[in-house]
C-alpha cells in the first residue's frame, strides 16, 4: 500500500453512497474494485498474477471548476501519490502497465482525472464507461522516430501502425447502478408501460428520438425530468431524494427505459 501524505484532508463525501442521490454512477469503480476483491480470480502473489488492477477512485475524487481548495488539494495529492506508487511498483515497471487495467467512470478529461499519473496510466487497459472514439485516450507508441527522410508511403504506413498497436484495448464498463430490494418484486404484470424516456430534449438525436417513441404505443415521456445536481443543504437533498424515489417506482412499470446521464435505472 502506498500511504497518503499527512497533509491529505479528506472531506465528507458520504453524498456520493447515497442510493437516493445523483452521480451514483460513477460508483463503477468503486463497485469493480469491490467485486475483484472478493473474485476467485484474485492472487495475492504478484508473480502469479496475469493483470493487475489500479484502485483508484479518479471521478470520486475529481476536483470540479467549483470544488474548495481543500478539494483541489486532496486531488493533487491523490494523484500525485498514484503517479509515485506506480513509479515505485515493479510490476508496473515490469510491463511499462500494459498489463494493468484502469477504471475511468466519467467522460471528464482524463489529464484532469489522473494528473501526473496520467502519462503512465495512459497506456493500460482502460475501463471505459463510453465505447466511442475518443483522441484524448490515443498516443504515439514508444517505437523508433522515423528520420526527416523517413516520409516514404512505407513509413507512413508503418507510422499508422505503430500507432495503432500502441493504442491500448478498450472494455467498455457499465454505469453503477444501485440494488434495491423492491427491484427484485417486480413482476412482469406490473410493467404496463412499454419503453420510458425520462430528460430532456437538449441535442438532435435527442429530439429524434422523442419523435419516434412518442408513435410507440404505450410509451411513457418524463420530459425535463434531469435531477439537479447535490444540493447544499439537507432539504434541497431531501427533496431530490423524493424526487428519484419518485422516478424509480415510474420506472418499474417500464419494459424498457431510455434514462439520460442524471437519474439513475433501476428498471430490468
Amino acid at each position: 500500500m502506498c500511504p497518503l501524505r499527512r497533509s491529505a484532508v479528506c472531506p465528507q463525501v458520504s453524498a456520493f453512497f447515497d442510493p437516493d442521490l445523483a452521480r451514483n454512477q460513477y460508483l463503477s469503480e468503486y463497485a469493480l474494485h469491490r467485486a475483484l476483491l472478493h473474485s476467485p480470480a484474485r492472487v495475492l502473489d504478484a508473480a502469479a498474477a496475469d493483470f493487475f488492477y489500479v484502485p483508484f477512485y479518479a471521478r470520486l475524487a475529481y476536483a470540479d471548476k467549483v470544488a474548495s481548495k481543500t478539494v483541489r488539494r486532496l486531488q493533487a495529492n491523490l494523484t500525485d501519490t498514484l503517479a509515485a506508487c506506480l513509479r515505485g511498483s515493479a510490476a508496473f515497471r515490469r510491463s511499462a502497465g500494459h498489463d494493468h487495467l484502469v477504471a475511468i467512470s466519467s467522460t471528464r478529461d482524463p489529464k484532469k482525472l489522473f494528473g501526473a499519473a496520467w502519462m503512465l496510466l495512459k497506456r493500460a487497459m482502460l475501463l471505459r464507461i463510453e465505447a466511442a472514439p475518443d483522441r484524448r485516450y490515443e498516443h504515439q507508441g514508444s517505437g523508433r522516430r522515423l528520420s526527416q527522410g523517413g516520409s516514404s508511403r512505407r513509413a507512413r504506413r508503418a507510422a499508422k501502425r505503430t500507432k495503432r498497436d500502441s493504442t491500448p484495448p478498450l472494455l467498455v464498463l457499465p454505469y453503477y447502478v444501485p440494488n434495491f430490494a423492491d427491484d427484485e418484486n417486480v413482476s412482469k404484470a406490473s410493467k404496463t408501460s412499454s419503453v420510458c424516456f425520462f430528460g430532456t430534449a437538449t441535442n438532435p438525436t435527442r429530439r429524434q428520438a422523442l419523435e419516434a417513441l412518442r408513435a410507440v404505443p404505450g410509451a411513457m415521456l418524463q420530459l425535463g425530468s434531469k435531477a439537479p445536481g447535490i444540493g447544499g443543504s439537507e432539504s434541497e437533498r431531501e427533496s431530490e431524494r423524493q424526487r428519484n424515489q419518485a422516478t424509480r417506482r415510474m420506472l418499474r412499470q417500464c419494459k424498457l427505459c431510455l434514462v439520460p446521464a442524471g437519474i439513475t435505472g433501476e428498471c430490468s
